[in-house]
């Protein structure tokens, strides 16, 4: 484990750096080529992989199940295959355990991919293609974060925004990994345990606000025009794990967003909205930018 850890540092030497100077986070923005672009939801779910190695997976739904020691939202953007503990095999079979608890639950009865287009998919339609432009491709997905019987339930909406862009000549696949972190903790017996209907849709009337609320931040990402000031933290929570190192603002529910790219020049692109303030503490900063 200790050498698993030795090696996800090495992956990430900036993301460490920034823990105690915060200056040396790169300014969070996706890549030129991407800004005002199109998007569409696309026709093909996101994979396991591509989610949450570590999770279970509710077939057929976009949704996946993934409790404390299986990892975190920070593990696949810092360290990816490389964020898997020395323990795997026990993590797996906690959390298999703890997804096959949950197959008789209301919670498994969501579909992402539907709620999504429900919430968005007309706004979506009325973005204007140019012709030979290809679109962004969306793909919704639910995540259940369980920390722990005393902690509850985390309800994470995402949508993994998948396009490409040249580097060095080459070209290269981009990620904009998208999260709202909703309000409301649900207890852990909500596994088990039926919702009535009445509290059902209020989840889903949950869900559906909080891909609103991703769709006004990816337009933000891809609007033209100079990037708004921000200022720099990094930010601590029972979903990120370690924390996070980026760019943090207000949006207009004012809710915190924090924005994090990294990767090879760009490739990987991360905002993940906070709805309660005491999701999150702030391990350093924030600052303000120094002006280069």
């Amino acid at each position: 484990m200790i050498q698993t850890i030795r090696l996800a540092a090495l992956a990430a030497p900036l993301f460490l750096a920034a823990c105690g100077n915060l200056q040396m986070v790169n300014v969070a923005a996706v890549h030129p080529s991407l800004v005002g672009k199109p998007v569409a939801i696309s026709e093909t779910r996101p994979t396991k992989e591509e989610v949450a190695p570590r999770a279970f997976e509710v077939a057929g739904k976009s949704l996946y199940v993934l409790q404390g020691s299986g990892g975190s939202l920070a593990v696949g953007i810092l360290f990816g295959p490389l964020g898997a503990l020395a323990n795997a095999a026990n993590i797996d079979r906690i959390t298999n355990a703890t997804g096959q608890s949950g197959l008789q639950s209301t919670l498994y009865q969501f579909d992402a991919k539907a709620e999504s287009t429900a919430a968005i998919g007309d706004a979506i339609a009325k973005v204007p293609r140019a012709a030979g432009v290809a679109s962004i491709a969306l793909k919704p997905h639910l995540v259940y974060f369980v920390a722990g019987e005393k902690e509850g339930i985390d309800v994470l909406v995402k949508v993994r925004a998948e396009s490409e862009i040249v580097v060095a000549g080459k070209t290269v696949p981009w990620v904009g990994n998208y999260s709202v972190y909703t309000r409301e903790v649900l207890p852990y017996t909500t596994l088990t345990a039926p919702m009535s209907p009445e509290r059902a849709e209020k989840l889903r009337a949950d869900i559906r606000s909080a891909y609103a609320e991703l769709l006004v931040e990816i337009k933000k990402d891809l609007a033209p025009g100079p990037l708004p000031k921000r200022d720099i933290a990094w930010v601590k929570s029972r979903v990120l794990g370690i924390g996070l190192p980026g760019d943090i603002e207000r949006n207009p529910q004012g809710h915190l967003v924090l924005r994090n790219g990294w990767g090879d020049s760009g490739t990987v692109y991360t905002a993940v909205v906070f709805q309660d303030d005491k999701q999150y503490t702030f391990d350093n900063g924030p600052v303000a930018r120094e002006t280069k």
